[in-house]
């Protein structure tokens, strides 16, 4: 999570993450200090948060699919959007 992430951090175990070293790596398995990709560039983590058991929803953008909380903020070309709320209109930044 980085400081000044806008986002609830809630993806399933099994979410892949890219690594600075152009790996993937499952989001479970991610460590603070391991230096991951973000839209924004590399980042370091600084710590992250074991959620429990959630609801969970699917988000199907073909070739790629997204399994998060309802609530997890999407990040789009009109700004972040909680998932529940994402639409055919919304053009998602970053698959």
């Amino acid at each position: 999570v980085l400081d000044s992430s806008p986002i609830d951090p809630c993806f399933v175990g099994e979410t892949l993450v890219a690594m600075a070293d152009g790996s993937f790596t499952r989001i479970d398995q991610v460590e603070v200090g391991s230096i991951v990709k973000t839209l924004e560039g590399e980042a370091t983590v600084l710590r992250w948060f074991d959620q429990g058991v959630k609801d969970v929803l699917e988000l199907d953008f073909g070739e790629t699919k997204i399994v998060c909380t309802p609530n997890h903020k999407i990040r789009t070309t009109s700004g972040w959007v909680e998932a529940q709320h994402l639409t055919a209109e919304h053009e998602v930044v970053g698959l």
